[in-house]
């Protein structure tokens, strides 16, 4: 693989052009200087080149296997600034470090939303519980699904974690997905409640649990910044 140049005016912010010969392929990166930061062109080369011989050292590899970043850029986005490992149990659980935090800090602020909205980890810690405890009373544990239909938020925090302390997996919902899509993922995932904000979805299957999630995001008043 050969880098050629070609020195004139560039349509779009970045250009890749390919030319296959006989037995090699020509390529060129053509962009706009004013719209890359120094080095970054040189650095989305590299990443070209890294893909390609990745192909060539095994044509039969999978496209989602491919890799783009070289080693040392690889290494540097995964780990340089990101020193954040902690000495935790074996069988630590995000359960049990929530509830180990909010017992230490019972006070301290552990949720700040866009709305404005802020809970201490007491407050959180009780709005956890007494989601699981609705959850419970649903016939819903170990090995269960929940659908989490619910924006960013405090409420969608609360009802996470409160799957979680029931014992079941919770299953993630973008309430902004089509609603086609998210029709299909409910219905693939045979959940056994669903949690949502607004209206309730058509066509859910008889008796299944739904549950709002602005009755237990708080077991206080919420505060506003």
């Amino acid at each position: 693989v050969d880098w050629i140049g070609f020195p004139h005016a560039v349509r779009n912010l970045a250009h890749l052009h390919l030319v296959s010969g006989p037995d090699r392929l020509d390529a060129s990166l053509q962009y706009r200087a004013d719209a890359f930061a120094p080095g970054v062109p040189a650095r989305i080369v590299g990443h070209f080149r890294t893909l390609l011989d990745a192909v060539l050292a095994d044509p039969g590899v999978r496209l989602a296997d491919l890799p783009l970043l070289p080693g040392d850029e690889l290494d540097r986005a995964l780990y340089a600034g990101n020193g954040t490992a902690a000495a935790r149990p074996a069988n630590a659980t995000v359960v049990g470090m929530f509830a180990e935090q909010a017992a230490a800090t019972p006070d301290a602020v552990a949720v700040v939303a866009a709305d404005g909205t802020e809970l201490s980890y007491g407050e959180l810690r009780a709005a956890v519980e007494a989601f699981a405890d609705r959850l419970a009373a649903e016939g819903i544990g170990a090995g269960d699904l929940v659908g989490v239909q619910v924006s960013r938020s405090a409420a969608e925090l609360t009802a996470l974690l409160g799957t979680l302390s029931a014992g079941a997996a919770y299953v993630p919902l973008d309430p902004g997905y089509p609603a086609d899509r998210l029709a299909f993922v409910r219905a693939d995932a045979r959940l056994s409640a669903l949690v949502v904000e607004g209206p309730v979805p058509e066509g859910l299957p008889a008796g299944l649990p739904v549950l709002s999630p602005q009755a237990s995001a708080t077991a206080a008043p919420p505060r506003r910044r």
